[in-house]
C-alpha cells in the first residue's frame, strides 16, 4: 500500500521507489486537502479523481513489466516510481 497526503500544495511522498509483481493488486491511500487527480503511466493507463477528502483509496494492477511513474496532475509531482517484474 502506498500512503499520500496532500496538504497545501506539497505531495508526500515524492519520488518513493516501490516494487510490485505484473497483476498484482496496488492499493493508493490518499488523504487530501484539494481536489486533483492522479494518474498511472502504465499499459493500460489509470486515471482517479481526487477529493478533498481522507482515506480515498484507489486500487489497480500492472499487466506489463518495467518502470511506472505516479504522478498528480494538479501538483505535477512523481508520487512514487513502481519497479514491475
Amino acid at each position: 500500500m502506498l500512503d499520500v497526503t496532500i496538504a497545501d500544495g506539497v505531495v508526500r511522498p515524492s519520488g518513493e521507489t516501490l516494487e510490485a509483481e505484473v497483476g498484482q493488486d496496488i492499493e493508493v491511500r490518499i488523504d487530501s486537502d484539494a481536489a486533483d487527480e492522479m494518474h498511472v503511466h502504465s499499459s493500460p493507463e489509470h486515471d482517479f479523481d481526487i477529493k478533498p477528502a481522507d482515506d480515498q483509496v484507489f486500487r489497480f494492477s500492472i499487466d506489463t513489466p518495467g518502470q511506472v511513474e505516479v504522478e498528480t496532475h494538479e501538483t505535477e509531482t512523481v508520487v512514487a516510481k513502481i519497479v514491475v517484474s
